[in-house]
């Protein structure tokens, strides 16, 4: 996603690092400590954020009297007292104050009392007063490790969290939990998806399915006469593509009359707005070059269209395979010989390949097998590409690359991929918040968390826990 954040449309969200920055800045924190933090520093940007106004601060505290004034601060006071304001006693000048001397040094008493508990609370109890209050949440998650069969229990906490974080109209309030309002749509989708998977397990009602139709309502009511759903601005096509392909995957299992007409409207804004050269950008307008990231959404939608392999009967959509057969040429032509997508075009990668690698893997193995047939040499170097790039991607936080991977390591199902995929699931076993109104939830810490905020992180990281149960569906 692009980032054009704003702090004016970010209320800062609360990191469990935080409490050690201040530590951190005055060289109180252990050597192991400050390992942790410093690489926790380089994907969390509210750390960062706090970090350098913590710095700044406690800078400002210590530079805004000079040495000998912070040495002789007292005498040098008394000394700028007119001798008028000194009160007389026994016709001596007495060490008694006057009116305004008393008044003075009690404004300066009161004002080091006040910043002093000011940057205590600033540095130490930080806490979002705009936080809303939730009801208590099931404590699923302990402290200790957690193996793989602890992961059914961290996705209910998860949904918990989501449902009740859920607004009455249907939606998640992205700007409240630190994400941008723009792509509040997607985000909806996002969170809707984990709903999906887990009513098609049938486990846990989550008010009765309240959250998941409430959620399929609001994004319908966001669809506009063009069939783009959520608003028009550079990025939309994550919204859309996102939002239709919740509204097929729900349908897939519950064919519900009233989706037929939304889902063909935003199939057909689809096709309207792909690319001469087969692709999708971040907006309709046709001098913008296609981009693979962009791109897998309404590939995903079109491919889920395009077959009833997930839930049966579905309506016959018309006019899809042109569009979805130079969709795919097109991404084919973005992938180097071992089938690493670029960017817009081979070798391109200015966010990096990781995310890239996971997200072509994942088109491959769930879209694409079946529509082109790879060489047997060709698919060695594929997988070992994936591998590579698998290591890369785990280095660091990055829900967005974790889901992608962990689909696809799923797919591909060789010893050393499902040891890959176990790893970013007990990674998010054991990383989900457990702290009051955040529990259940992850810390928006990767490079999208700015955008995205807790709801993005949270239904991610739920969603790639889920993969045992939604993947093979979506393989079928």
């Amino acid at each position: 996603m692009k980032q054009n954040w704003s702090e004016e449309n970010n209320p800062k969200s609360s990191c469990l690092y935080e409490r050690d920055i201040p530590a951190y800045c005055q060289g109180e924190l252990s050597p192991p400590a400050v390992r942790r933090i410093e690489e926790h520093f380089n994907h969390c940007a509210i750390c960062r954020n706090e970090l350098k106004e913590t710095g700044a601060l406690l800078a400002k505290m210590k530079s805004g009297l000079d040495e000998s004034v912070r040495r002789n601060f007292a005498a040098r006071i008394l000394q700028k007292i007119p001798p008028e304001e000194w009160e007389e006693s026994s016709g001596k000048t007495s060490a008694q104050p006057g009116r305004f001397v008393k008044i003075v040094l009690s404004a300066a008493g009161l004002l080091l009392i006040i910043s002093s508990l000011w940057l205590i609370g600033r540095l130490n109890n930080k806490q979002d007063s705009n936080a809303p209050v939730l009801k208590p949440v099931n404590q699923f998650v302990q402290t200790d490790e957690k193996n793989y069969a602890d992961s059914q229990e961290v996705i209910k906490s998860a949904l918990n969290w989501l449902s009740q974080t859920q607004e009455p109209a249907g939606y998640w309030d992205t700007v409240k939990w630190g994400g941008q309002k723009k792509y509040e749509v997607g985000l909806t989708g996002l969170a809707l998806f984990s709903f999906i998977a887990q009513s098609q397990k049938n486990q846990g009602n989550f008010n009765d399915g309240t959250t998941l139709q409430n959620g399929l309502a609001f994004l319908i009511q966001q669809q506009n006469r063009t069939g783009l759903f959520g608003p028009d601005f550079a990025g939309a096509m994550y919204n859309h593509g996102i939002a239709t392909t919740v509204l097929l995957e729900y349908y897939s299992l519950n064919q519900e009359e009233k989706l037929r007409m939304p889902i063909q409207k935003a199939l057909s804004y689809i096709k309207e707005t792909q690319k001469p050269s087969g692709g999708w950008g971040y907006t309709a307008d046709v001098r913008e070059s296609p981009n693979t990231v962009i791109s897998f959404w309404p590939l995903q939608a079109l491919s889920l269209a395009s077959k009833s392999r997930l839930g049966g009967t579905g309506p016959d959509w018309p006019g899809l395979k042109p569009s979805l057969e130079r969709g795919f040429n097109w991404f084919r032509q973005t992938c180097d010989l071992k089938g690493k997508p670029g960017y817009h075009r081979p070798f391109e990668f200015p966010y990096g390949s990781e995310t890239l690698m996971a997200v072509g893997a994942f088109n491959y193995f769930y879209n694409m097998e079946n529509q082109f047939a790879i060489p047997d040499e060709a698919s060695r170097s594929f997988r070992e590409e994936l591998y590579q790039e698998a290591n890369q991607l785990t280095g660091g936080i990055n829900y967005y690359g974790w889901y992608f991977l962990t689909y696809a390591l799923y797919a591909e199902n060789s010893p050393r991929a499902r040891q890959k995929k176990d790893e970013i699931i007990n990674t998010l076993i054991n990383t989900q918040n457990q702290t009051a109104i955040y529990a259940g939830s992850w810390e928006p810490a990767d490079r999208w968390g700015e955008i995205g905020g807790r709801v993005y992180a949270t239904a991610l990281a739920a969603l790639t826990l889920e993969v045992e149960s939604r993947a093979p569906r979506l393989l079928q």
